[in-house]
């Protein structure tokens, strides 16, 4: 402050309130810099709880409030720095933070001066408590912000105590409160239809059907798109349960029209189940089972395999109730594939469910109780994780009260020291007054002394002044000749960067010329070399064509060889029949003969029937082969007897093995073996059992075995040998048509004394369960 403005005040009085006022205005910018400084952390914070930093979020807004405590005089934007806080907590999953943070500024919205609506932050914490399922906790909160709202935000509070009294299964009490929202003047139509429906389940609960449709039936014209989707279903479901299913139905196909106008594959999906459900109530099973495939190629090609899961166990328990058990096991195998490890367990259990009764109805008792075993575990696990969840809500209920009463006695505690820090200031305040009156006087003296000597002061730097600015007028001269000298120097400094600016664009151009001519010849090169590539990819193409039709052809070559080798067995077998039928007539056994021939008449369609197949099943083998056995046994007058095993795990009806295997063994046990023994009667036994992935096929005798039979039948060693080298053959094109072997060893059997006793011949054929017709 100059001299000459202290001289125009009347008093030092003056000067003291200009320096008070002064002092007002510098603590008013400060705070006012620091509100500002806030002010952008809050923003920043907001920016980054948008873009999902969550993390980034929290630390910007602490950095915000700082280390203020939640009574500490707050402040709108303290408030809304602990709100961003507990939000971002709340996103990451973080209850007790989140809600810590939630209190403390519903606390200091409490205490705030101005304007701000203390309701919302209590919806806020009982909507976090109702997202994880803590209805007892949320339905207190709630409570709490209709009390505090004061007519403001009712409908939505109405609908979300409704909401929690649903959940607690408390239906009168939900019904009042929903019944309030939905009346409500100001309440959206959007949630206003929401409370219709939920109104409408409990009425369908409470068995008022009639009065549940007629709730719907009423909110859907106001209704947008998607909420007219969930009317329709439920008034689809309605109907069914009266048995109005035309009216059902119609309700249903309005709701595939509008999930398909709005591409909702998973709802229209479901549509088309609840449809089934609707055929099955009717005993329509071909319908429903139509409406179910249309759900399952929707499901597949949009991948939501948790719902394909769901729709492969209905379609299983249809085809149950159908008696196609086979069906019905394919497809809750099916289910439990789709998920594999991850299958929720309650697809598990109906899974396990329709495996249990399909393989109990099919007679296969050590299928059913291996899957009655993986069914009780599976419930038995549900049943500890529902435990485990009612525990845990249990325990996160107590936490929740106990961090509650903690909270509330830090502020009450709090409070307690703030009352009496507010009595030591007063008294302080008092006793700073009477220090002020005592002093004040002598404050006055210190300033006319002060005005003295600032007056002394104030001329000795008037002449310095002085001085200061003619030393300035010389110094400003200096400068100007110094600036026209530099002036002269820029200008020739500029001319000789203006000609190293031209050498170095005519360097540019040179570089650009050069490197315009290397680009040319990289194209060139980039151009031979894709027509080299073109060329090559063309070349493999046409050869791998060429193989194609090589591999074709060799595979039509095995299959034409496979259809001759049964061919020539075919004849070969009948052949022999007809010669027991022969020798029965030229005995004139008029009965065994008609026998025999009605036997070989069912045996000659069963070889007509397989003529053609590559593979057939392997029931229909074994019929084959017990026809042909009794018809032998028939014809050598009963000199033997056979017995044919098949694994209880082996379907013969979905297992395929190819047709005449084992038959021309068989054959060779009985002309070569069996009918020879004297002194014993013949036994022949086939074993079919499964063992890793393949078949393990045994035909055993107790003949006089291979040795003795080529000493006493030298004349049929060319038969032999002729069906053995077919039978070698036949093999050898299976193998090379499936790409995996099968392997076939005779054994001769021999006592201790070292004598024949029969002849053993083992198979092991890949499992086929799914065939094409050769």
């Amino acid at each position: 402050m100059t001299t000459a403005f202290r001289n125009h005040l009347s008093s030092p009085f003056q000067y003291l309130s200009i320096k008070v006022v002064l002092s007002c205005l510098f603590l008013n910018l400060l705070w006012t810099t620091g509100f500002a400084q806030k002010a952008s952390l809050y923003q920043q914070a907001k920016a980054s709880f948008d873009q999902k930093d969550y993390i980034a979020c929290i630390q910007l807004a602490k950095q915000g409030v700082g280390e203020k405590k939640p009574l500490k005089n707050p402040d709108s934007l303290d408030i809304a720095l602990n709100l961003l806080i507990a939000r971002s907590y709340q996103q990451q999953d973080r209850l007790f933070l989140a809600f810590e943070h939630f209190l403390f500024a519903n606390h200091q919205a409490s205490r705030y001066s101005g304007d701000f609506p203390t309701y919302q932050i209590t919806l806020e914490i009982g909507d976090m408590f109702s997202d994880r399922q803590v209805y007892d906790k949320a339905l207190e909160y709630y409570k709490e912000a209709l009390v505090k709202a004061s007519g403001k935000g009712y409908p939505q509070l109405y609908m979300r105590i409704g909401e929690c009294f649903f959940q607690h299964r408390e239906f009168d009490s939900c019904l009042v409160y929903l019944e309030q929202a939905s009346i409500h003047p100001d309440i959206p139509e959007e949630t206003r239809a929401h409370c219709q429906i939920r109104i409408a389940e409990i009425l369908a609960k409470q068995q008022k059907i009639q009065e549940a449709i007629k709730r719907l039936s009423l909110s859907e014209s106001s209704l947008p798109d998607h909420q007219k989707i969930t009317v329709k279903n439920y008034l689809g479901y309605l109907y069914g349960q009266r048995n109005e299913f035309d009216e059902a139905h119609k309700h249903y196909i309005a709701s595939l029209a509008l999930c398909r106008k709005w591409n909702l594959f998973r709802e229209e999906a479901l549509v088309h189940s609840r449809i089934a459900v609707l055929w099955d109530q009717q005993g329509k099973t071909r319908n429903a089972l139509k409406a179910l495939e249309k759900a399952v190629e929707i499901q597949r090609q949009h991948e939501l395999k948790t719902d394909l899961a769901t729709t492969y166990n209905y379609v299983a328990k249809v085809l149950l109730s159908q008696s196609q058990f086979n069906d019905a096991v394919t497809y809750a195998d099916s289910a439990l594939l789709v998920l594999g490890q991850k299958t929720p367990l309650p697809i598990q259990e109906n899974a396990y469910k329709v495996l249990v009764k399909s393989y109990e109805l099919k007679g296969s008792t050590k299928k059913q109780r291996h899957y009655e075993k993986l069914l009780r575990q599976v419930i038995a696990e549900m049943q500890n994780n529902a435990k485990k969840l009612e525990r845990k809500s249990t325990e996160t209920s107590e936490e929740i009260a106990s961090f509650e009463q903690q909270y509330r006695e830090i502020i009450s505690r709090q409070s307690l020291n703030e009352l009496e820090l507010q009595n030591i200031q007063l008294s302080n305040e008092s006793h700073r007054k009477q220090l002020e009156l005592i002093t004040k006087e002598a404050e006055l003296k210190e300033q006319q002394l002060l005005f003295a000597h600032e007056n002394l002061a104030n001329q000795q730097q008037a002449s310095t002044i002085q001085k200061l600015e003619e030393e300035k007028k010389i110094n400003a001269l200096k400068l100007e000749q110094e600036r026209l000298q530099n002036l002269d120097k820029e200008q020739k400094i500029t001319l000789l960067e203006r000609e190293n600016h031209l050498k170095q664009l005519d360097l540019k151009l040179k570089e650009q010329a050069l490197k315009n001519q290397q680009y040319f010849e990289q194209l060139v090169i980039a151009g031979s070399f894709i027509l080299f590539l073109i060329g090559a990819i063309t070349w493999l193409f046409l050869r791998q064509k060429q193989r194609q039709k090589l591999l074709r052809f060799e595979q039509e070559k095995i299959q034409t060889e496979n259809k001759l080798f049964r061919a020539q067995m075919n004849p070969h077998f009948l052949f022999n029949s007809l010669n027991s039928i022969k020798s029965f007539i030229l005995q004139n056994d008029i009965r065994p003969a008609s026998s025999y021939l009605s036997k070989f008449a069912m045996l000659m369609r069963h070889i007509l029937n397989n003529s053609d197949q590559a593979f057939i099943p392997l029931s229909k083998e074994i019929e084959t082969l017990k026809l042909y056995l009794e018809l032998e046994k028939l014809r050598f007058e009963d000199k033997f007897d056979f017995e044919i095993e098949v694994d209880d795990f082996i379907e013969p009806e979905n297992t395929y093995i190819p047709p005449m295997l084992l038959q021309p063994h068989i054959e060779n046990a009985i002309l070569h073996g069996v009918r020879h023994k004297e002194d014993v009667k013949g036994w022949i036994k086939v074993e079919i059992v499964e063992e890793t992935n393949h078949l393990f096929c045994v035909i055993e005798d107790n003949g006089i075995g291979r040795k003795k039979s080529r000493e006493l039948k030298h004349g049929e060693k060319k038969h032999e040998s002729k069906a053995s080298s077919l039978l070698q053959k036949h093999l050898k094109n299976l193998h090379r048509q499936e790409d995996e072997a099968i392997h076939y060893e005779i054994v001769d059997l021999i006592d201790e004394q070292g004598n024949a006793v029969g002849t053993r011949v083992e198979y092991r054929l890949p499992i086929k369960s799914e065939v094409g017709v050769s």
